[in-house]
């Protein structure tokens, strides 16, 4: 009886073993870390590729951080708020329903080179820009489509 019992166990035990994925092949917890963070980047390029396919589709005006997976939906306000220069971004390309390798900032309908300076006030995002040396800064309302945070 006490064999049986035995012979179960260790049954059992393999069986835990070989579904839990268990190997004697341990990686670097760095190198883990850096590919989970590659899907989560690629996952989140695919959400805001998708959602901003559909804003491209209303002729919406949005920004896309590829790096966040963020995407801003935008308005322009006349706020007065004290304007900080830090944090400086630059429109990278026109999304026009696809993201290329490298660029990390799209917009839909603000021109390429354009600065943007994100700015958090009364716990509203807002950015402004100003687009040429001689205009005075324009502020928008950020509103992000599709934050989880």
């Amino acid at each position: 009886m006490k064999e049986g019992n035995l012979l179960k166990n260790l049954l059992c035990l393999l069986l835990l073993l070989a579904s839990s994925g268990c190997s004697n092949f341990n990686e670097n917890p760095k190198v883990q870390g850096a590919r989970q963070i590659a899907q989560l980047e690629e996952e989140g390029r695919k959400i805001v590729l998708h959602e901003g396919k559909k804003l491209l589709e209303r002729d919406t005006d949005f920004v896309i951080d590829t790096s966040s997976a963020r995407i801003c939906v935008f308005e322009r306000t006349e706020s007065e708020m004290v304007r900080s220069e830090e944090f400086p971004m630059e429109i990278e390309k026109t999304f026009k329903g696809a993201f290329d390798n490298e660029p990390k900032l799209y917009a839909s309908h603000l021109p390429v080179g354009t600065i943007l300076h994100f700015q958090l006030e009364n716990n509203t995002e807002h950015f402004f820009v100003k687009e040429n040396m001689s205009e005075s800064y324009k502020v928008y309302h950020c509103e992000y489509y599709n934050d989880e945070r």
